[in-house]
């Protein structure tokens, strides 16, 4: 078999789309699992195909998009709608919107740097029965949630092919009071923040030197940049790799 991933007991095989490389695959898998004696059901499998269900989300090889289905993105709204204004509530019901968030998260990866806040309340609890109070920054995410959800049609982009090298890569830092920089192919620069910058979100001021960098770089055209994926808790939404097509 060429290729085969999982998810717990949801599979998925991916071959090129010349051949009969992805039927043989799926064969396969179903050969393997009568030989075990493990059940499948025939109402859920799909494909050979190039738009295909994995995981409640919708997968176009052919347009390299993903996106969440209209109903699912319908509930979403609803559920942050409900949400818009609240200043507390029980745990239990936070780490509900917190799962229906992380599974759309799945096709809106920047939407990850808006859930640590609520999932470092719904932990400053024990009880799913106890409240938790809703501070400024926990519903100024929901606030960026349900603004986005509201105009979001529910598609985004694929990312990079996996094991693909980005031609440039970025490694970059900023300061919350001082400046920022970055350093790329041998070059690099540093500038420090205008007074209006100052006060802005560190969020914006991790983003900024990326920004710059790729602004000027000579690679602009048909390049893939790549920020090091070094976890920041902090800041989880500024890690990102951008693809630019020419």
């Amino acid at each position: 078999m060429s290729w085969l991933a999982h998810y717990i007991d949801d599979f998925i095989t991916v071959g090129a789309p010349w051949g009969s490389e992805c039927g043989d695959n799926a064969v396969t898998m179903h050969r393997v699992c009568q030989e075990l004696g493990m059940p499948i059901e025939p109402e859920k499998n799909e494909g050979p195909a190039t738009t295909i269900s994995f995981l409640g989300l919708e997968v176009d090889l052919v347009a390299m998009e993903v996106w969440l289905p209209q109903e699912k993105l319908a509930n979403v709204r609803t559920l942050l709608r409900r949400w818009r204004g609240k200043k507390a509530t029980k745990k239990r019901d936070l780490l509900s919107i917190i799962g229906s968030l992380s599974h759309a998260c799945r096709a809106i990866k920047p939407g990850r740097g808006y859930l640590w806040r609520l999932i470092s309340l719904a932990a400053s609890v024990k009880r799913l029965d106890q409240f938790v109070h809703l501070n400024l920054e926990a519903r100024a995410d929901i606030e960026w949630w349900a603004v986005f959800a509201s105009e979001w049609n529910g598609t985004a982009m694929m990312g990079a092919t996996p094991g693909a090298k980005p031609q440039v890569i970025i490694t970059s830092d900023a300061s919350e009071s001082w400046e920022c920089g970055a350093y790329w192919g041998g070059k690099w620069f540093m500038l420090p923040w205008v007074v209006r910058m100052v006060d802005t979100h560190i969020t914006v001021k991790e983003l900024a030197p990326v920004v710059v960098a790729a602004a000027i770089t000579d690679y602009w055209p048909n390049t893939q940049f790549c920020v090091p994926p070094y976890f920041v808790p902090e800041r989880p939404n500024t890690q990102f790799c951008v693809q630019e097509r020419g």
